[in-house]
C-alpha cells in the first residue's frame, strides 16, 4: 500500500487529565435518549408521530463493542481518534484539485492507520462532526450513509468504529430521512441537545443518544459526547405530508458539562466530545469542559483548504483553554483526514495530532470506488432527470462562458445570475408591475459552477452548487429594513452571511415598502436578517411552494441550443424546465 504521509502536532503542552472519576449524578438528566430530562429546553415525554423510544434511549448511555483485535487479556495502549466535518455530500474526488478527497481516498487512509493501529495495540475510531449528507448525488444523503456503512463493514477485521454528531443541516431533508439516518445508521448518531417537540403536548424530546461507549476491551471505555450548534438550526422539520414538526435546540455550553458529568460515571479510559458548533462557541465550550475531556472535534465553520505547500497547516489541532480542538478545513469536502492519538496514562492521557492530506498520490480504496461508481449508475438508471442539462452559460454575445466564480466578499456573477433568476421566477406568482428585490445568502451557493466544452451546465454540477435547493418565499419589508440589511451584508464579508443581491433600487426610499424575493432558510432560520418571531407579510410564495433555488437558478441560464440539443439528446434523455 501506499505510504500516507501524515504531519504531526505534538500536544504535550496540553497533556489532559482523564475525565474525574468523581461526579454528583443529575437528577432526572436524560443520558443518551432516555424518557425523562432536566436539561434546558427539553421536557418529558415522547416524540410525535414516533414510535416510541426503546433500546438504549430508554435505558441510558448507548453502547458499542469492538471485536478483539488485541492480544488476549492484553489492554490496548490507546486509541486513534480520526476526524472530518462538515461533508456535505461530496462523494467523489477530484484530481484535478490540490486535494482530490473523495470517500473512496478516505478509505485508503482510514486502512493504512487501522493497520498500523493494530500492531501498535491502539483502537481506531472514526469521527464526522455533523452535517454529513446535506447534498450529495442522490439527494436525500442515503448514498453518503450507505457508503460510510459499508466502509465500516470492509474495516472490521481492522476493528474500525465510526461515531457521527448531528450537524444543523441534518433536517434538510426532511423529518423522515433524519430519523432514518438516526435510527438504522450503521454507526452512533449522536446529538445532546437538539429535539422534536410535540405541538400537541407541547413537550420536546432529544432526537438522539448524548453519549455513545466504546467497549475497547481490556475493560476499558471510550466515550464520546455529541453536541449540536444552537444557531442556524432550522425551527422546524417538513414531514412527508408537509407537516411542520418544531425543532429544539438547548445551549451547548450549558448541555455539554451536564451529560459529561453523566457520562463520567462510566469511568471511561478516555473521553471525546464531538460537535458541531462553530467558531462563535468554541471558546466558551472550552473553558466549560476543560477538564472533563481529553480532546473536542468541531465542525460547522467551513475552514478554507490550506496551501498544499503549507505543511504547518495540516495540522488539524489548536490549544483553546487548555483543551486540544480539532477540525480540518471542509472547502471541498474532505480534503484532509484529521488524526488525534490519545495514549492512556493511570494519571493524565498524552495527546498528539496530526493530519493526513488526502491527495491524489493517496490511491482510491478500490471496493469502495466501484460500490459509488455502481449506486450513481443505479440512481442515474432510476432518475435520469437528475443528470439532464439544465441551461447553457453564454454571454449576452452568444459565447460560452466557462465557468461561474463564486465570491463571499463581493457581489460575483454567479450570484448575480443566480438573484436575477429569483426574481425572474418569482415574477410568475407576483404582480408584474411591482419592484422586486432579490437576498441570496452566499452560504446558500458552496462553489463555483463549469460548463462542459458545449457550455452547457448539467443538473448535477448544479445541484452540487446548490446543495440545500431552498424554496423560494416572497414578503414585504420597509425600505429601511432593506438598507439595514444590506449594510449588515457589508459586515459579513467573507463569510456566508455576505448577500448576493439583484434588484435594489438607487436610492433605496425608507418609507417605500418592498417585494423581497429571498430563500425560506434564510426568513426563517437564519436570524442575520430577517428577525426570528417576526411576521413578515408574504406576498405569492409561501415557505411550502415548489418553487426552488434551482429553480431560479436554471432560469437565468440560457435555454439549450437545438444542435446541442440533439448531440446531448444522443448520450441520455433531458428536459430544459423553467419554473412555473
Amino acid at each position: 500500500m501506499t505510504s500516507i504521509n501524515s504531519h504531526t502536532q505534538s500536544l504535550s503542552g496540553i497533556d489532559q487529565p482523564r475525565p474525574s472519576e468523581a461526579t454528583s449524578p443529575l437528577s432526572g438528566t436524560r443520558t443518551s435518549g432516555s424518557p425523562a430530562t432536566s436539561l434546558p429546553g427539553f421536557q418529558a415525554g415522547l416524540r410525535p408521530q414516533i414510535p416510541p423510544q426503546t433500546g438504549s434511549r430508554a435505558t441510558g448511555l448507548s453502547q458499542c463493542r469492538f471485536a478483539s483485535t488485541s492480544p488476549v487479556g492484553l489492554a490496548p495502549k490507546g486509541a486513534t481518534v480520526l476526524h472530518i466535518n462538515d461533508l456535505h455530500g461530496f462523494i467523489r474526488g477530484n484530481d484535478a484539485h490540490a486535494y482530490a478527497g473523495g470517500l473512496a481516498r478516505l478509505a485508503t487512509a482510514i486502512k493504512q492507520v487501522a493497520e498500523e493501529n493494530v500492531e501498535r495495540n491502539f483502537k481506531t475510531i472514526v469521527t464526522i462532526a455533523g452535517d454529513i449528507f446535506t447534498g450529495g448525488t442522490d439527494f436525500d444523503g442515503r448514498l453518503v450513509v450507505d457508503t460510510l456503512a459499508t466502509m465500516q463493514a470492509e474495516l472490521k477485521p481492522y476493528n474500525v468504529q465510526f461515531v457521527a454528531v448531528l450537524g444543523n443541516h441534518e433536517s434538510d431533508h426532511g423529518l423522515e430521512t433524519l430519523m432514518n439516518y438516526i435510527e438504522k445508521s450503521a454507526f452512533p448518531v449522536l446529538g445532546a441537545n437538539i429535539g422534536l417537540t410535540d405541538d400537541a403536548q407541547g413537550v420536546s424530546t432529544p432526537l438522539a443518544d448524548g453519549t455513545t461507549l466504546l467497549d475497547i476491551g481490556g475493560g476499558k471505555k471510550i466515550a464520546i459526547v455529541g453536541i449540536t450548534t444552537d444557531t442556524k438550526v432550522p425551527t422546524d422539520v417538513k414531514t412527508k405530508d408537509k407537516r411542520k414538526i418544531p425543532l429544539t435546540t438547548a445551549d451547548p455550553v450549558a448541555i455539554a458539562p451536564q451529560q459529561l458529568a453523566v457520562t463520567a460515571q462510566a469511568r471511561p479510559a478516555a473521553t471525546v466530545l464531538l460537535t458541531h458548533v462553530g467558531d462563535e462557541a468554541k471558546t466558551d465550550l472550552a473553558k466549560a469542559v476543560r477538564g472533563d475531556v481529553d480532546v473536542i472535534i468541531g465542525g460547522h465553520t467551513h475552514d478554507p483548504d490550506p496551501s498544499p505547500d503549507d505543511a504547518a497547516h495540516f495540522r488539524s489541532c489548536t490549544d483553546i483553554k487548555g483543551v486540544p480542538y480539532c477540525r480540518v478545513p471542509s472547502e471541498t469536502g474532505v480534503s484532509i483526514l484529521g488524526r488525534v492519538d490519545i495514549t492512556f496514562d493511570k494519571d493524565k492521557n498524552k495527546v498528539s495530532s496530526s493530519g493526513i492530506p488526502l491527495m491524489s498520490s493517496i490511491p482510491e480504496d478500490p471496493d469502495i470506488g466501484d460500490y459509488i461508481d455502481e449506486r450513481i449508475e443505479e440512481d442515474r438508471q432510476a432518475h435520469p432527470e437528475n443528470y439532464a442539462p439544465v441551461g447553457m452559460l453564454l454571454d449576452s454575445d452568444g459565447h460560452r462562458i466557462d465557468e461561474l466564480k463564486l465570491s463571499r466578499s463581493e457581489q460575483c456573477t454567479l450570484g448575480q445570475l443566480t438573484t436575477q433568476g429569483m426574481i425572474d421566477a418569482a415574477r410568475n406568482y407576483i404582480p408584474q408591475d411591482k419592484p422586486v428585490v432579490a437576498l441570496l445568502n452566499t452560504g446558500a451557493m458552496r462553489g463555483d459552477i463549469t460548463s462542459d466544452a458545449d457550455g452547457v451546465v448539467l443538473s448535477g454540477q448544479r445541484d452540487r452548487v446548490f446543495k440545500y435547493n431552498n424554496n423560494l418565499v416572497t414578503v414585504k419589508i420597509t425600505g429601511k429594513q432593506l438598507a439595514e440589511m444590506l449594510k449588515k451584508s457589508e459586515t459579513q464579508k467573507g463569510s456566508g452571511e455576505y448577500l448576493q443581491h439583484a434588484g435594489v433600487p438607487d436610492p433605496i426610499d425608507p418609507t417605500q415598502t418592498y417585494t423581497v424575493v429571498t430563500i425560506d432558510y434564510l426568513l426563517e432560520s437564519d436570524d442575520t436578517y430577517f428577525q426570528k418571531g417576526t411576521a413578515y407579510e408574504p406576498v405569492g410564495l409561501a415557505s411550502d411552494n415548489t418553487v426552488t433555488i434551482r429553480d431560479a437558478f436554471s432560469s437565468g441560464l440560457k435555454p439549450i441550443t437545438p444542435s446541442v440539443a440533439g448531440e446531448t439528446a444522443e448520450k441520455e434523455t433531458w428536459a430544459h424546465t423553467t419554473p412555473g
